[in-house]
């Protein structure tokens, strides 16, 4: 329980051992789940706003970079706007392209492509790819899973050309948050608010209930 990895094509010879995977590693471990039960949607309890939202706060923590982000540099010209989600170069000299995947299926697939166009434009050379395992996939609307990605990497091992690393969230369910506690007086518009900086700071007023 905390977290489940897979590595394809030969990713572990590119990441296992190296200080910032092994700490993303120990991060995924340790997370808390963000529970807004009843404040949204009553069907998916677990809130993915202020998962990401957690998830920004903690690579930054770790030292990845989540600002310089796109598949290909501007300056190549390919006029190619696509971005992850973080990124870096480990001390053995490779370097990373990651998402992190909460969202809905659609967006997975989207995912997997930016992976191949990474290796093709030779910009990164391994990836870093973060889902929800089937334990907890279904309080989350829509999305796919660790399981569900694992399968299809192995089924048509040749659809994906970049050693890539999954890492699924299988977390602690003793260690849940309930966030309705965090903002007793918030109300559902206040719940439903988009803007990523709202959760980013969100996260930093309450980072002392969110992580361990």
């Amino acid at each position: 329980m905390g977290v489940k990895t897979y590595y394809a094509n030969k990713a572990e010879f590119y990441l296992k051992g190296e200080d910032k995977v092994t700490d993303l590693i120990n991060f995924c471990d340790n997370l808390k789940m963000p529970m807004t039960t009843g404040a949204v949607n009553h069907k998916y309890p677990m809130n993915q706003k202020i998962l990401n939202a957690m998830f920004r706060h903690g690579l930054e923590l770790n030292g990845w970079d989540i600002k310089n982000t796109r598949i290909v540099p501007k300056e190549r010209g390919t006029k190619l706007n696509q971005k992850g989600d973080f990124v870096t170069a480990l001390n053995n000299g490779i370097k990373v392209f990651g998402e992190v995947e909460f969202g809905n299926i659609a967006s997975a697939w989207r995912d997997l492509y930016k992976f191949n166009l990474v290796i093709a434009f030779d910009t990164y050379d391994a990836g870093i790819f973060i889902l929800p395992c089937d334990s907890i996939k279904g309080e989350i609307e829509g999305c796919y899973s660790f399981e569900s990605v694992k399968n299809i990497i192995t089924a048509a091992s040749s659809s994906i050309n970049c050693p890539l690393l999954l890492i699924g969230i299988d977390p602690n369910r003793d260690l849940d948050v309930d966030t309705n506690s965090l903002e007793p007086s918030w109300e559902k518009k206040d719940w439903n608010k988009q803007s990523e900086s709202i959760w980013n700071d969100f996260v930093s007023r309450h980072k002392s209930e969110l992580f361990n």
